[in-house]
């Protein structure tokens, strides 16, 4: 009897074994899995908090500047481009410039009397346009308005003509352009008030 039993506990032991056997060279459940996804935005601000740039009183013996400077802080995450247009006058078609509206009407023009894109602006001759500068890394001003002394680039009415100021390949973090005014008129210049609007405008390139 005890052979009996000894002999079906074996048989028991076997077949756990081959069942073990076979549960471990079983091929594994497949993986299951998803992906993961997410869109960044496209983030370009620029930022200019003036609102308004005063020459004063000009006259022809003189190159004025304005003040106080327009500043610009420019922030992407992308590179980028920053253009910069006027209104000008009277209708903003080409004609860049400091504009007197009331009658006899008048203007300033950008960078000069015949609208060329840049100008060294003289005592006693007419001319209007800015200069730009940067404290960042990485914003690269254009050469129609990296100038110094009385050297200006002109500025073009409408944003249909936008003209670019400053540009980066990178990404940029509150890098600030800089932008200064400057005019001269001749002794036959019309009396009077002048003005100009002047935006600024930031894209991804």
């Amino acid at each position: 009897m005890i052979k009996k039993i000894e002999k079906i506990a074996k048989g028991l032991l076997i077949l756990a074994l081959v069942g073990l056997l076979i549960v471990w060279t079983l091929p594994p459940e497949p993986a299951s899995s998803h992906t993961v996804t997410a869109t960044v935005a496209t983030i370009v601000t620029c930022t200019t908090p003036l609102t308004e740039t005063v020459f004063g009183t000009i006259d022809n013996t003189a190159v004025y500047t304005s003040s106080p400077d327009a500043t610009t802080t420019v922030n992407s995450n992308t590179s980028v481009y920053m253009r910069v247009y006027d209104v000008g006058g009277p209708d903003a078609t080409g004609t860049p410039s400091l504009y007197k509206s009331a009658a006899p009407t008048d203007n300033i023009g950008s960078a000069d009397a015949s609208y060329a894109d840049t100008a060294t602006l003289v005592d006693g001759t007419e001319g209007y346009g800015i200069q730009a500068t940067t404290t960042g890394a990485n914003m690269v001003i254009a050469p129609r308005f990296l100038k110094t002394g009385n050297n200006v680039g002109g500025l073009e009415a409408s944003s249909t003509y936008s003209v670019l100021l400053a540009s980066s390949s990178v990404a940029v973090s509150a890098e600030v352009i800089n932008v200064i005014h400057k005019a001269a008129v001749p002794s036959t210049q019309t009396s009077g008030d002048y003005s100009d609007t002047i935006t600024y405008t930031c894209t991804a390139s």
